[in-house]
């Protein structure tokens, strides 16, 4: 069996976990990249089905409200069950959005803005909205992909080691830990890359 694969929503999302997860988790697995929230659940099911690899499927919840939460996830969980065929899998929901592992405290977004102060009504804000909060703040525009690639680049080493304990951080390293090593060939730092291609 080939080792596992971390599958998200776009390429943003690759950047934001490759600079958090630790060096051997980042050698073992492959990311799968795809075109939002359908198209990752889509790409996992396809890989479970095939039972070929062990399945990360780190999606957004889009919500902070606990119910809506709650239903998103028996959903999600419902349809990876369904189309696993024995392979193990891992459901990480990153609330609301993956973007809030760069705004986990306000010595963090000080890291990323030179030393800037955050007042508690905007952190609050940031926590609520983290894509909206950094794509305001650092006014990235159009390409938000290369936007946010500059911002995690200026992460301090210590920031990135704290983010190794963060929950949705924590579970994909757990769950890749957990998994015997491949007796195969590894990846040796590669961090192949699946691009789904949009149907």
């Amino acid at each position: 069996m080939k080792e596992p694969i971390i599958i998200v929503e776009g390429h943003t999302d690759k950047i934001i976990l490759s600079w958090f997860l630790p060096k051997d988790v980042r050698d073992r697995v492959e990311f799968g990249v795809a075109n939002g929230s359908t198209s990752a659940l889509s790409l996992a099911r396809s890989i479970l089905s095939a039972n070929v690899r062990p399945v990360v499927l780190v999606t957004d919840s889009d919500t902070t409200d606990d119910r809506l939460i709650a239903e998103r996830r028996e959903m999600i969980e419902y349809s990876l069950r369904e189309a696993s065929s024995g392979c193990r899998y891992k459901l990480v929901l990153a609330i609301p959005t993956i973007e809030v592992l760069l705004v986990q405290d306000e010595r963090m977004l000080g890291s990323l803005t030179d030393g800037y102060t955050v007042q508690p009504f905007e952190f609050a804000y940031a926590r609520q909205n983290p894509k909206q909060y950094l794509q305001q703040r650092f006014r990235c525009g159009a390409d938000y992909t290369s936007c946010l690639s500059r911002i995690v680049v200026n992460l301090p080493a210590d920031v990135v080691f704290q983010g190794e304990s963060v929950g949705i951080v924590k579970e994909i390293i757990e769950f890749i830990r957990s998994i015997p090593a491949h007796e195969g060939k590894p990846n040796n730092g590669s961090h192949a890359v699946v691009d789904q291609v949009p149907g």
